[in-house]
């Protein structure tokens, strides 16, 4: 989404969040005034979990199979965990068109679900 867009968006009086999963990552001064807006700010993307932005949290795939993992990489605010959360996400195939097969699959061997079928319209 652009900055304006997003703006536009974060002023809406519903809109109370938003999960970032822009191409190129927001700058601190641009999360900032997301939040100064009232908008909690969620990271959307494995590979920048472990970064130095100043997020409300993280909205990623790889939260479903290693949660505590990604709260980890969040409370930490640093980059120690980042090369942990790159080999698990080439692992689960985080970034495969389609990933939620993948995790899917792992949740099923896990039983944490029931069946890894997926709906199609």
């Amino acid at each position: 989404m652009h900055w304006e867009t997003l703006i536009r968006v974060a002023e809406l009086p519903r809109v109370v969040g938003i999960k970032d999963s822009a191409e190129e990552e927001r700058s601190a001064l641009e999360i900032a005034a997301l939040q100064h807006l009232g908008l909690a700010y969620f990271i959307g993307w494995e590979n920048r979990l472990a970064g130095q932005s100043r997020s409300n949290g993280n909205i990623v795939s790889l939260s479903n199979l290693e949660p505590a993992l990604c709260q980890q990489a969040m409370a930490l605010n640093g980059n120690t965990l980042q090369e942990k959360i790159n080999q698990l996400s080439d692992e689960y195939s985080l970034f495969a068109d389609d990933w939620y097969r993948h995790v899917k699959n792992h949740l099923l061997r896990r039983g944490v679900i029931l069946s890894d079928q997926i709906v199609t319209p």
